[in-house]
């Protein structure tokens, strides 16, 4: 399948099997924030106990939507390096489209490629029919730039949540 332009200098297309490890490797440092903002939150211990190994974790969720779905796993590419990804999953039941985990490398960051990113997502949901389109993200300092990308392309509805821990 070809890339499709994304933004000047930017394409975007299913991801390459090669491109697979880079693409994790640019999940971990997108997460260094939200999981430092959580550490502030809840403790380094209940962090630990409860997401102590979360690099991986996150690796090996994307990882097992590229074996599940590949073209659920795009690579926006610029001079053939991966600059970002976006993942995300089709419900034809519910008519839902979700978009799932996503980053653009820091050196690429401010030049609008996620909401481009995010408005070609929304854009497939779209062409397949879908009703209604869907993200979660989180409310805590580490997610505000997530937030601030997703009400930019439209996401306005949402819905609150709340975990609490305890140390025993």
């Amino acid at each position: 399948m070809q890339d499709d332009p994304l933004i000047d200098g930017y394409t975007i297309g299913p991801a390459r099997p090669e491109e697979l490890e880079p693409i994790c490797d640019i999940a971990k440092v997108a997460w260094e924030s939200i999981h430092d903002a959580v550490i502030e939150l809840v403790g380094a211990p209940i962090h630990e106990a409860v997401s102590g190994n979360w690099r991986e974790r996150k690796a090996n969720q994307i990882r097992r939507q590229y074996e599940n779905n590949a073209n659920w796993v795009l690579s926006v590419r610029s001079g053939g390096a991966v600059a970002g990804f976006v993942t995300f999953a089709i419900d034809e039941e519910m008519s839902l489209g979700t978009i799932r985990n996503n980053a653009v490398e820091a050196g690429h960051q401010g030049k609008g490629i996620a909401t481009a990113m995010y408005c070609h997502v929304l854009d497939r949901f779209r062409l397949a029919g879908l009703a209604y389109a869907s993200v979660t993200t989180g409310l805590d300092s580490g997610h505000a730039p997530a937030r601030r990308a997703y009400e930019k392309v439209g996401f306005d509805l949402r819905r609150e949540d709340v975990t609490y821990y305890q140390a025993l």
